[in-house]
């Protein structure tokens, strides 16, 4: 096979690059346009001019070009582990990491939502029946309304809770909003300080703590408030 010399880039490209999406008999007569720098949205040329990239679709999202912190991940990535597989019961940290977080845009993009809840369940039987104890509380309307609403009703938290149908007594749960005690022995926390609890509950992350006081089983998931977002998305869809 022989192949005849090329000086410049265009000329390389033509002779010997099969374009997609291009006309194939006039590209020797309109050389492609060579693209040898990017800057955010903007690509340049070889001749200096500056264009807007709008490529994308398929199988190309562009994430913005000479990006210093995907640079820096790549760079990061490259020097420690830049790839291993997840066969056989392994994983690794860039693997895990990226699952909980699309785990939780999940959740932040439920229908309506406006708040992301993380219910931590500690001092349960195990860890099944923390586990189970957490999604009752998770999926109850009236605490995802009062996270909505803003209003720590630890009472709800407590029906949650024994709706679970799993152990626990009243006498010994502890509830916590962020880090602000509200219960402990069953009953409200005496010179209980409701400032530092309204002004967590007005920001879009929450954080709701029960302490069982049966064992070590612990457990944390991640839901979203219920607002009546949901129910306009869901009801004033049809015409």
């Amino acid at each position: 096979m022989t192949i005849a010399a090329h000086r410049s880039t265009g000329d390389k490209d033509v002779a010997t690059h099969l374009h997609s999406y291009t006309n194939l008999a006039a590209l020797p007569h309109t050389p492609p346009l060579v693209i040898v720098e990017g800057d955010g949205i903007h690509v340049v040329d070889d001749r200096g001019n500056r264009y807007v990239e709008g490529m994308s679709g398929l199988w190309c999202a562009s994430l913005g070009f000479s990006n210093a912190r995907l640079a820096e991940a790549g760079a990061k990535a490259l020097r420690t582990l830049p790839y291993y597989h997840t066969f056989n019961q392994r994983t690794n940290v860039a693997v895990a990491d990226l699952c909980h977080q699309l785990a939780l845009l999940v959740v932040r993009d439920g229908e309506g939502a406006s708040k992301l809840i993380e219910i931590t369940v500690e001092g349960a039987e195990g860890d099944r029946s923390a586990h189970r104890i957490a999604m009752s509380i998770a999926n109850s309307p009236l605490v995802k309304t009062a996270i909505a609403g803003e209003d720590a009703n630890w009472g709800r938290v407590v029906m949650a809770i024994g709706k679970a149908g799993e152990p626990a007594e009243r006498d010994k749960l502890a509830i916590r909003f962020g880090t602000t005690q509200v219960a402990s022995g069953g009953l409200a926390v005496e010179g209980y300080d409701e400032a530092p609890v309204a002004a967590h509950l007005k920001g879009r992350e929450i954080e709701i703590g029960v302490d069982l006081g049966l064992g070590d089983g612990r457990a944390t998931v991640w839901t979203c408030d219920l607002t009546h977002g949901y129910i306009s998305i869901n009801a004033d869809y049809r015409s």
